[in-house]
């Protein structure tokens, strides 16, 4: 009865001060909106506002002034602490507003922008950011923006982004905004300075600290002029973190000196003062003075406490890093059990689970403190507590992996977690050598799956884009190559589109689908081709190759690798060029035994090193179920710059000078070779439904009318474009096509001019296989230069008949099989704890569930040999490994092309099965065909019955 008693007495209040106020007129009306916002009573603002947006009678009136009136009774409600009260009235604002304004108004946008920011503030980010950015895409179409709002629009966007981790879309929504800066003749002060502050710490976040310095500087120069709201001292700390991730340390104290001098002189309890004391402190123990170091970190503690931050406090580690380097690990262990008791609300983490669901933190610093203890307790020789703790932090860490919106953010994780999968590693395969516990093992292996080729999975899980987001894909793709090379005005159009492109697709996406690789699965896949699979793990204190059977006996094998590993396949391959020759070497016979002395000393040691003999004798045990079982088959997946290796061609035996390259015993020649990039990627495609195609083969075959080789002479495929200059015909390639089109009852062939980029976009989908032979070119700086050519009618480069590395990646593939003819498809950039960003990964993630590619500049010919080759074979039904195998052995045998330059640079990653070469369409038969058959089954029906009631034939026996 209270609460109704209040309640009808609210209502009686509220019904005579309506009924005190003139007329609800227009003018009426705008004069009390303009006295709620001189009155000095957020109560009695309120009730003006609100008696705006009504008649007299109590009902709603639906116009701009009452659009005003709920944006800014949301103002009031956030001035008197009640966001989920400012919420709602940005809500009813954007509602009217967008009812009063059809078209796109900066009146929306207004209202959006602070809607999302009350989100942010209720630690609702998903729906803050899906707010900001649709003001944002307000913005972007208004003729006369309101620039002011746009930029603290993009400013709450950039800070939104970097708390949820998703940083493609910081670094966008931070560049224009710093952009919007400069082009605003008088930027408000305070959000200039937020402007270049924030893109400071994305950028820096982001490891880019070179990219960071210019914004923090700025950020400095920019805080004085707001003295009321003493923003130098943040700016100062930030300078310098920057300053200190570029290792330039004195700096880097000078500027946190700095900070602190001021915020001490404010004479107050400050959060910031707690962060620039740990920064100090951090300094101080860098450089090994203890006693500094622990009065300012006591002092940083003691700030924290005061401001009720302290889990701010435990998410720096500076203290148990520095105490585990001064040999104080029981004293860094005490440090980090109480942190992560902290951060987890519990007494003791250690043998329980950690769900993400149940911190009151940041999962990130969680994860580094976990990492921390890890290492602490390996250190103590307390290597089953390390496990668990690295069992937990890798949990955590798919999650976060799992929610990575875009490419960006997945191989920042990639990069920065490959680390902690090595050492976590290196821990199981120790504890597996002295318990000799397999389960350990194969969790070691488990973990090198997941640190690789995460972004290709993801992309082709998530499938191809549709609608307006296919068209800003493409879109951005485009701009990111015109960009690539240099500083560039479109550079402006490019953040833009990506903001337009991360808006549709939202922060809810659908995670990636973790796929479930087992023992058995990977057994039973590997059992069923007679496969042993060779996954090579390179970290820089222990490097494995996992070696798994047909059988599912799995091993893993230390190696021991050249320091110089990079240089040494890089080597290797220049002597596989330069001692190359079709039949007889026109060199001299001491200059040509010099080169083949080189390739065979080379390869002998790359073999040795990563093939050694135990190898060899694992791969060979077991049955092989592959009928005919010829060859024993090895799917090899790479690791760092063994991507750039040719297996196939590694020298396996002895050989006497002069060689004869034809009689080698080349891995090639004892094995069918597959690559894959993880087996993860391979039960991928296991898992994934085949698709009907309207035909068996699609080949491409361009003509050019470029009269030099010189663009193909250029070291990538960026100098090539700059050159400008047209590409050399190729004089084999449409033989090539024709040859392997007749193999196919059904294929589509398109040669010369029709071979064109639009006629491939047209037909990609359409068949199971699909084969282009043109020439190829790769940047490994930027693989968005990287491209296929097609048809090329002018002697000058025509770009936009290239199909580049980016595009690829929207292209509605999901084919069986993708052969890329061409120069250097296998190459691309490596990028760490991923794969390589070549033509071929590309390819992968467009769909293609097999792809032959190169790895250097092919002959023409010899690789038109090998092509048509490798389809006969698959065309008698063979598997694709076997078919590769035997077009790489045909090669090796013909006298002409023995050499390895000629064969070895063709390889296949993905599905090695076989391939069914009839078309969809010819396994259904029209009327006809059934009714042949029913007659047949008739008659053969009829024979049968004959042949049991009349009895045996009478014959004749020997006796």
């Amino acid at each position: 009865m209270y609460v109704l008693g209040r309640y009808c007495l609210a209502s009686l209040t509220y019904l005579l001060f309506l009924s005190a106020l003139p007329a609800q007129v227009p003018d009426a009306r705008e004069a009390l909106f303009v006295r709620a916002g001189e009155t000095d009573s957020l109560a009695l603002s309120a009730r003006y506002y609100t008696a705006v947006t009504r008649r007299q009678d109590g009902t709603e009136l639906l116009d701009s002034l009452t659009g005003a009136a709920y944006h800014k009774l949301g103002v009031v409600a956030y001035l008197q602490d009640s966001l989920p009260r400012a919420a709602h009235y940005f809500r009813e604002a954007v509602r009217v507003r967008e009812t009063v304004y059809p078209e796109a108004h900066n009146d929306v946008a207004h209202s959006l922008g602070n809607l999302g920011l009350m989100y942010q503030l209720m630690k609702e980010l998903d729906s803050a950011a899906v707010a900001v950015g649709r003001a944002n895409a307000i913005y972007e179409t208004l003729p006369t923006v309101d620039s002011l709002n746009w930029l603290r629009s993009l400013n709450t966007l950039g800070l939104l982004a970097f708390t949820l981790e998703r940083y493609q879309l910081g670094r966008s929504a931070s560049y224009r905004a710093v952009r919007l800066v400069g082009e605003m003749e008088d930027p408000d002060p305070y959000e200039a300075f937020v402007t270049y502050y924030r893109a400071a710490r994305i950028q820096l976040r982001l490891d880019a600290a070179e990219e960071a310095l210019p914004l923090a500087q700025r950020a400095v120069a920019l805080a004085p002029a707001v003295p009321e709201e003493q923003l130098l001292p943040g700016a100062y700390n930030l300078l310098g973190l920057v300053q200190r991730a570029l290792e330039d340390y004195e700096a880097s104290y000078a500027s946190f000196t700095a900070a602190r001098r001021l915020l001490e002189a404010q004479n107050e309890d400050s959060p910031d003062l707690a962060f620039v004391y740990a920064n100090v402190a951090d300094y101080h123990g860098r450089v090994g003075e203890r006693e500094a170091f622990y009065t300012y970190d006591r002092r940083a503690k003691e700030q924290f406490v005061r401001a009720q931050l302290l889990d701010e406090y435990y998410a720096l580690d500076h203290v148990p890093q520095y105490l585990g380097a001064w040999g104080q690990r029981q004293e860094a262990l005490d440090w980090l059990d109480e942190a992560i008791a902290y951060l987890t609300e519990s007494k003791d983490v250690r043998d329980t689970v950690v769900h993400t669901e149940e911190l009151n933190a940041d999962i990130v610093p969680l994860i580094k403190l976990l990492e921390r203890r890890a290492e602490t307790y390996t250190a103590l020789a307390r290597e089953d507590q390390a496990l668990r703790d690295y069992r937990k932090l890798f949990t955590l860490q798919r999650s976060l992996r799992a929610e990575a919106g875009d490419n960006a953010s997945r191989q920042y994780y990639s990069q920065h977690l490959r680390p902690t999968f090595d050492r976590a590693i290196e821990l199981y395969y120790r504890a597996y050598r002295e318990t000799g516990d397999s389960t350990l093992l194969w969790e070691a292996f488990l973990l090198s799956e997941q640190s690789r080729a995460s972004t290709l999975l993801a992309n082709l899980q998530a499938g191809r884009p549709e609608g307006r987001i296919q068209e800003l894909t493409e879109r951005v793709a485009e701009l990111e190559r015109r960009v690539a090379p240099g500083p560039s005005a479109l550079r402006d159009t490019l953040e833009l589109t990506r903001l337009q492109l991360q808006r549709l697709q939202g922060g809810d996406q659908a995670p990636a689908v973790a796929v479930a690789i087992t023992r058995d699965a990977l057994r039973e896949h590997l059992r069923r081709s007679g496969t042993t699979l060779l996954e090579y793990h390179l970290s820089g204190t222990l490097n494995l190759l996992f070696v798994f059977t047909p059988t599912g006996e799995l091993s893993a094998v230390p190696l021991t690798l050249s320091h110089e590993l990079t240089q040494h396949i890089t080597d290797w391959r220049t002597a596989i060029t330069e001692s190359s020759y079709r039949r007889k070497s026109l060199r001299t016979d001491a200059v040509q035994a010099q080169l083949d002395a080189r390739f065979v000393e080379l390869g002998r040691q790359l073999a040795e090193q990563l093939l050694p003999s135990s190898v060899s004798e694992l791969s060979l045990s077991g049955p092989l179920p592959r009928k005919p079982a010829v060859w024993p088959r090895l799917c090899i997946i790479p690791d760092g710059p063994l991507h750039y290796l040719p297996f196939a061609a590694l020298p396996l035996g002895e050989a006497a000078l002069p060689l004869r390259y034809g009689e080698l015993p080349y891995l090639a020649t004892r094995y069918e070779l597959q690559h894959a990039y993880s087996a993860t990627h391979l039960l991928e495609l296991d898992r994934r439904a085949s698709t009907a195609h309207q035909r068996v083969l699609t080949a491409f075959a361009p003509s050019f009318a470029g009269t030099s080789d010189g663009p193909l002479a250029q070291r990538s495929a960026g100098e090539v474009l700059r050159s400008g200059r047209g590409l050399s015909g190729l004089r084999y390639n449409q033989e090539e096509v024709a040859q392997i089109a007749e193999l196919f009852a059904d294929a589509a062939v398109y040669r010369g001019a029709e071979a064109s980029k639009e006629r491939f976009v047209e037909v990609v989908g359409d068949s199971r296989i699909l084969h282009l032979s043109s020439h190829g070119m790769v940047d490994s700086e930027r693989p968005e230069l990287s491209f296929i050519a097609f048809a090329q009618t002018a002697d000058s480069l025509q770009r936009d008949q290239l199909l580049y590395f980016n595009d690829l990646y929207t292209l509605p593939l999901d084919n069986e099989l993708t052969v890329l003819s061409a120069c250097e498809t296998s190459l691309g950039k490596l990028a760490p704890g991923e794969t390589t960003m070549s033509l071929a990964s590309a390819f992968a993630a467009a769909g293609a569930r097999s792809t032959l590619t190169t790895l250097w500049q092919v002959d023409d010919e010899a690789t038109k040999l090998l092509t048509v080759a490798f389809y006969r074979a698959l065309a008698d039904g063979v598997d694709r490994a076997t078919a590769l195998h035997a077009a790489q052995h045909q090669l090796l045998t013909s006298g002409d092309y023995a050499h390895p330059y000629y064969w070895s640079g063709m390889a296949l990653h993905g599905q090695a099965g076989p391939l069914p070469v009839a078309s969809d369409d010819e396994l259904v038969l029209d009327w006809w065909g059934w009714l042949i058959v029913g007659v047949a089954l008739l008659l053969s029906l009829g024979y049968f019955l004959r042949f049991l009631y009349q009895g045996r034939p009478e014959v004749q026996l020997r006796r």
